[in-house]
Order: C-alpha cells, then structure tokens, then sequence
C-alpha cells in the first residue's frame, strides 16, 4: 500500500549511504556531540559505536537487554542502561568506565543534564528518579511514585528533569530530586518532552490524546481523538511546532504565539501502518517520520502535504536521529538494521 502512495506522489526516493547490521531489534540510537560517532544499541545488550562515514564499529555487550543509551557532552563518555538495573559509562573504544547498580527495576531511560554541559545523569529507576555525577557517584534519589517512569528529560535551559507516568508529568529538582511540580492527568502518559524554549511541557497518553501545559501557570491543553496511543513525540527547535504520532499519521500542533488552544493542526500522513519515531532536524521545520510500515518520510512543516522525500524499507523503524550539524540521518529497524542517510 504504502509503494502505491509514493508511486502516486512520485516523491523523491532516499538511498542509504551505508548500512551496518546489529545482532537485534534497535533499541537506541544516539550522535556524538560531534557528530563523528554513532552509538547503536540491540534489544539483546550488543552496543555498537560506529564512525559516521560507516566502516568498522567497536562492539561490546553492555547489558544483558538494553534499555538506553546517551553520550556525555564531551563525546568521550557513552553511558549505558539495562535490564538488569546496571547503569554504564564505556569510553569509545568500548571499555568500561564505572558502573553504578541501581536495583532490580528494569532501566529504560537516561539523560544527561544540558544547561551544566552534563555534570549530572538523571536515571529513571523505577518508580524513582536517581541522580549520578558524571563519575558514577550517587548524588541523590527522589522518592518513589506509585508508578513506574516511562519518559525522563531535561530542562533545555534550568536543572529540572521531567518525567512521564501514571498520574500525569512532575518536575524534580536536578541536585536534590525533590518534586518541584506536578502537572496532573488521570491516565497514564508514555512521553514527557519540554519544548525546546522551556514554555510547554507536553505528554503523549495512552487514551488516545496529547496534553499539553503552560509550563509556568499549568493551563492544560487536552487534544483527544486520535487512533492510537501516543508513542511519538517531537518539538521543532524553535519550539513553534509539535509533532505527535496518530496512527499512520503525523499531526503538528502550532504552539508560537498563543499556543495551540483552539486551532486546527496540521496533518501529514503518507504511511500504511502507525508512525513509531518523529524527529525534528535541530534547525528548521524539515523533520523525520519513520513508520511500522518500514517507511521513512521527511516533511516541511511549512510546506504542502507531500512529503520531501521518503525511504521504502520491509522492517519496521524503531528510531530516527539526525545528526548534531543536521547532514546525516540515522535510522534503526526492528531486523537490526542501521541505516544512515
């Protein structure tokens, strides 16, 4: 179906410039700071670093299951999280650094903190946020939820780390992990993305809706109605536009001005099955949506309702990153498939 609509739209077509097989389903996909790395992580722990013109990557098992994978500011320091509630730090030659052991919880999300250029690594551990040094050192852990963390970011700007849950998206403090905030919703959200001027924070919800906040008065946003749960969230980086999976679709919701209460979004949908990635190129509307349907798309967000160009793969993509200076794209697919653009 979905060759049928891009024969239709006679969109131009993507080739890879290289690709290199993981031994699993990729699970994480991250650039270096400058961008001359490519860390790949399978669903069964294998990492793989990778120069960006391809070749040769160091490959070592990091966890028994991967859950994420982040590299420090630096480009020196590529932290790693599992299932077997290890925390990581590996040097780009692939040895290990420290490690720090959580617990038992199965982790799945990491981020370095921006505004300090990473002196702090936030853990969602659990039903708990843990706070590393970049040493491996433990600074401290907030309390526990009554449900476990599905989504952890930083504040693009302020030492606060926002986390997605049951019961809605909360603030805590990025020395301290107190709860500063809570941004309360009945259901359960997968996603929690600041808006890159720190304006909004949105989540996507398994009710078939996204939510988004005023971040400083708490005004709620509810957009219900879509044909899925929301897995796929994105800002542009500019934060004027939020892209948001629905089903085989992509809908952009205009947040500059007065934000987008009242207003219509945009819809962009050329995909056979649901979207699973979205991701915005760092400057400019020009942003990436791969789908389950092993399609790739890229779209203007101020552009018609055609796509730009698109890729036509078998397996399903699992994630899409662009690189820091927005030349290469990098794709992962559920055979373990690295692909970059």
């Amino acid at each position: 179906m979905c060759g049928l609509i891009m024969d239709a739209l006679h969109t131009k077509r993507l080739m890879p410039a290289w690709t290199t097989r993981l031994s699993d389903c990729v699970v994480a996909l991250a650039w270096g700071a400058d961008g001359q790395t490519l860390a790949a992580a399978a669903a069964d722990g294998a990492v793989s670093i990778i120069p960006k013109q391809g070749g040769a990557p160091v490959t070592f098992t990091a966890h028994n299951g991967m859950g994420a994978l982040a590299w420090h500011a630096d480009g020196r320091r590529l932290v790693t999280a599992g299932h077997d509630g290890a925390v990581r730090c590996w040097g780009a030659d692939g040895r290990r650094a420290w490690e720090y052991q959580a617990g038992r919880a199965w982790l799945e999300q990491l981020a370095w903190s921006i505004a300090d250029g990473g002196a702090t690594l936030a853990v969602a551990n659990g039903r708990r946020v843990t706070l590393l040094a970049a040493d491996g050192t433990l600074l401290a852990d907030s309390e526990p939820l009554a449900a476990t963390l599905a989504d952890l970011r930083w504040h693009p700007r302020e030492p606060l780390v926002l986390t997605a849950a049951y019961g809605g998206l909360r603030v805590w403090h990025g020395a301290s992990a107190k709860l500063l905030r809570t941004y309360d919703w009945k259901g359960a959200l997968w996603q929690g993305r600041w808006s890159p001027d720190g304006r909004w924070v949105a989540g996507g919800g398994q009710e078939h809706a996204v939510h988004v906040w005023a971040a400083d008065s708490g005004e709620h946003l509810h957009m219900p109605g879509y044909q899925a749960k929301i897995r796929a969230l994105a800002w542009s980086g500019d934060g004027q536009w939020l892209a948001t999976g629905n089903g085989p679709d992509v809908l952009l919701w205009d947040c500059a001005g007065a934000g987008p209460a009242g207003a219509a979004p945009l819809m962009f949908g050329a995909h056979a099955q649901p979207v699973t990635t979205l991701d915005f190129r760092h400057h400019g509307a020009l942003f990436a949506a791969g789908g389950k349907d092993g399609a790739l798309m890229l779209w203007d967000a101020n552009g018609g309702p055609a796509p730009l160009a698109a890729y036509l793969g078998s397996a399903a993509i699992t994630l899409a990153r662009w690189s820091p200076d927005d030349k290469l794209l990098a794709l992962g697919t559920a055979d373990g498939d690295v692909l970059v653009f």
